[in-house]
């Protein structure tokens, strides 16, 4: 289970004269988000495959659905899920969204192919090792499923629970600090994204990725910054958790420990990759 989200803003190269993103522009840059998966969650960058491994990944099969328009400006959240691997092929689902509300939902096929006579090739086994530990068709979207009674409003920023199934991963509250535990600034919203990095880090040192995270507990010391910031709070949440939501709770405290820590958060992690 990895669902791979990245960001873009929409430019004015993207849009037509009324400045709405012309659809084909979309394929643009659903190509720099995969271009983008192939660099960081699959350890080949584009420049190693097109150049010394002389291969291509052309989409052969596209499925496209326009939900509302995207315009100038707009800052777009790219939600890429593998669905099934083939042999020398890969299924995948792209969601747009900007904010809440959906934009583009798209499934692609795309192929594996050696340039120099265009036909299709095995994947070599070690990008076929990591499509396939992502791939919701490998048995790992099972692993971690939402739970909502039935009746209740919708959950917005969070999950009421969630049911997993794995080995557990207890990360230690994480402040707003650098590495080096260094504070690099005392705006709010900047140690929220620093502190959120710091548990992803913990994560993906154990092997995880941010879509085996079920539970985190927040410690602010300003419930009126914290609330008079949301929609900040709602961009930078997305910039390192995509639309990953999992059971949340937050306290307000009078201080935390380290004198210039504004927020705490520790985490709960089941690592589907593992199991």
């Amino acid at each position: 289970m990895a669902v791979f989200n990245t960001q873009q803003k929409v430019l004015f190269q993207h849009c037509d004269p009324a400045g709405i993103v012309f659809y084909p522009r979309y394929f643009d840059m659903v190509n720099a988000v995969v271009e983008e998966w192939f660099g960081s969650r699959l350890g080949t960058p584009f420049e190693i495959l097109h150049g010394s491994m002389d291969a291509g990944i052309p989409t052969v099969q596209l499925e496209v659905a326009f939900h509302a328009p995207s315009r100038h400006g707009d800052l777009l959240d790219f939600q890429l899920e593998p669905l099934r691997v083939g042999t020398s092929s890969v299924d995948i689902s792209v969601r747009v969204y900007c904010a809440d509300e959906l934009r583009l939902s798209m499934k692609a096929s795309l192929v594996y192919v050696d340039k120099s006579t265009t036909r299709a090739r095995p994947w070599p086994p070690a990008i076929r090792r990591r499509i396939t530990s992502q791939s919701t068709k490998n048995g790992n979207s099972s692993m971690h499923k939402t739970i909502h009674p039935e009746g209740w409003k919708p959950a917005k920023g969070y999950a009421n629970g969630v049911l997993a199934n794995g080995p557990q991963l207890y990360v230690g509250g994480q402040i707003g600090w650098n590495k080096e535990q260094v504070f690099e600034s005392d705006d709010f919203i900047a140690q929220m994204e620093q502190t959120l990095n710091n548990v992803v880090a913990v994560v993906e040192a154990a092997g995880g990725s941010v879509a085996d995270i079920v539970r985190l507990t927040w410690y602010v010391t300003d419930k009126r910054e914290y609330l008079a910031r949301q929609k900040e709070v709602g961009e930078s949440y997305r910039r390192i958790m995509g639309r990953h939501f999992p059971a949340m709770a937050m306290l307000v405290v009078s201080e935390l420990v380290e004198d210039r820590a504004l927020i705490e958060i520790e985490a709960t992690a089941v690592l589907s990759s593992q199991v």
